[in-house]
């Protein structure tokens, strides 16, 4: 039985009596789909949510099916060229940007190991995918375009101590206003 585009792992145990006391649990390391990804146009495993995100929106046979004249960056797909300027690109450069986890050691800022029930609506694996990174999909000037709480939010104001004129005063409740037991 071939599987195609499917996880199918057949598993066959032979049962030693001295080894096993009971059928033993598997656990799989599942690197996933290869995506494509539209910066460098190149198809490989990845961890970018932003990839896995594309891949959905435009895979016609298991996500959206949505055309990619409908997608920022998709003309950029159509024509061959690698897309660094679109809200997906900025986005999946964020989430790959390098940020300290511990210690010394470093990692992605945003990595999606996400699966999808495509029993479920195509909104709700969206959405999912969405929680990844915390992006929204906005539908703007004809095209869906990606957006994360980070890009191109910028300081309106900073506010610092020279900004406080006297002093700071802080009031809680005070002990009358709150109830030890409440009757009905």
């Amino acid at each position: 039985h071939k599987g195609s585009g499917l996880v199918v792992v057949p598993v066959r145990y032979e049962w030693n009596r001295e080894a096993f006391t009971r059928v033993p649990k598997a656990k799989f390391v599942v690197k996933g789909k290869k995506v494509y990804d539209f910066r460098n146009q190149s198809t490989a495993y990845s961890t970018n949510p932003v990839l896995h995100l594309w891949d959905y929106l435009t895979d016609s046979r298991y996500g959206c099916g949505l055309l990619l004249t409908e997608i920022d960056g998709g003309d950029k797909f159509i024509a061959g060229e690698n897309d660094t300027t679109s809200s997906f690109a900025i986005v999946a450069n964020l989430c790959d940007a390098d940020i300290t986890l511990y210690g010394s050691t470093t990692g992605d800022r945003w990595t999606g190991n996400t699966t999808i029930d495509t029993s479920q609506s195509q909104i709700d694996n969206v959405k999912k995918l969405l929680s990844a990174f915390g992006g929204n999909l906005i539908w703007q000037q004809g095209k869906y375009h990606l957006e994360m709480e980070t890009t191109g939010s910028t300081a309106v104001f900073d506010f610092t101590e020279k900004h406080i004129i006297g002093g700071i005063g802080i009031q809680g409740e005070s002990k009358r206003s709150r109830f030890n037991r409440v009757y009905a």
